[in-house]
């Protein structure tokens, strides 16, 4: 029994351990702004626009990560972000299993798809109607990993300076 209890013991001390070990990713923490470079166009109907490998689209691959910039109106098909700074006035980490509802995952076990979340609340220099941009990937199971800073530029591309 006393053996038993050692393993045990051992087991949460290195599982302790292992969970204060400090990441070199800093999972956008640090971004204060982010500037809109060149006019992006909302598709018709939608009130969001993705970003993928640098460019705008009316949807993205949900296992690559990609940016989703939301809107507050659909657009009629004439609808753009223009040229703006957007302050950075929160950032928030979620981990969903549906991207769509945000329905948090792991409830049922880690067999299912997890999408690691970064949302960032924006303020608009120039009063556009943004509601907030969420970067994200999604990931077979629970082994995901939140963007880092570098991986939100590539996403967004030469539309936007992450600052």
């Amino acid at each position: 029994m006393k053996f038993w209890i050692k393993i045990l013991c051992a087991v949460f001390l290195i599982a302790g351990l292992a969970a204060c070990v400090k990441s070199n990713r800093d999972y956008g923490r640090h971004i204060s702004s982010i500037e809109l470079k060149d006019k992006v166009r909302i598709p018709e109907g939608y009130a969001r626009v993705f970003m993928q490998n640098g460019k705008p689209s009316a949807g993205a691959n949900l296992f690559q990560h990609y940016c989703e910039i939301e809107v507050n109106d659909l657009s009629d098909g004439n609808h753009y972000l223009k040229p703006d700074t957007f302050k950075v006035l929160n950032i928030s980490h979620g981990i969903t299993g549906n991207e769509l509802t945000g329905f948090p995952a792991g409830l049922f076990g880690c067999a299912d798809n997890t999408y690691y979340e970064t949302y960032f609340e924006l303020s608009s220099h120039k009063r556009q109607k943004i509601r907030k941009m969420v970067c994200r990937e999604g990931f077979d199971g629970c082994s995901g990993h939140f963007a880092d800073t570098g991986q939100i530029r590539k996403t967004l591309g030469k539309y936007f300076i992450v600052k």
